[in-house]
């Protein structure tokens, strides 16, 4: 992995995963209060790569907020459970029990369905099996400009339903 070019950050240090999204970033300690010039390079880093990593943080469920704040107003889903005295942290897990279906298995987009999205979804790994359990990203923007002009064409006055029926129930219409 190459590093960012030189003068691109000068506060943190980014390298990016793939050619199309993804990035991490060393050099921060989100245990403590960011300073402005790193909380404004990491928000541009999201803002270039869609999906940033930092690697290694041991951080407790404020320092978590505090760090999710950075991208805009932190919301919640009302269905999944959270962590006790804090709201805002919800759980997603699967247990190695797990046998049925779960929701987020497939292909889906975080909490579009609201009537006001986040700008971001910031997830913390807690728990991590040796190998398994990971998550996939992929760049619907990237997907979009790989479309042949034609398909372009096809799609650019078509709409979409943002819906979480599926999963939640009829109150997500």
């Amino acid at each position: 992995m190459s590093a960012a070019p030189t003068g691109e950050f000068r506060h943190i240090r980014v390298e990016p995963i793939t050619g199309t999204i993804g990035a991490e970033i060393h050099g921060v300690d989100l245990r403590g209060q960011l300073a402005p010039e790193v909380a404004r390079e990491i928000v541009q880093a999201f803002g270039r790569y869609h999906v940033i990593v930092l690697p290694e943080q041991d951080i407790s469920h404020e320092a978590h907020l505090a760090f999710s704040a950075l991208f805009g107003p932190i919301g919640h889903v009302p269905q999944l459970h959270n962590i006790e005295g804090h709201p805002a942290v919800q759980i997603i897990q699967r247990r190695a029990s797990d046998t049925g279906r779960v929701v987020g298995e497939n292909w889906h987009a975080d909490s579009t369905f609201l009537d006001e999205p986040p700008a971001a979804v910031v997830m913390r790994a807690v728990e991590v099996p040796p190998y398994g359990g990971d998550t996939g990203f992929l760049s619907m923007v990237a997907a979009y400009e790989a479309l042949s002009p034609a398909y372009r064409a096809m799609v650019e006055g078509l709409g979409v339903v943002h819906s979480a029926t599926r999963i939640f129930g009829s109150a997500y219409r």
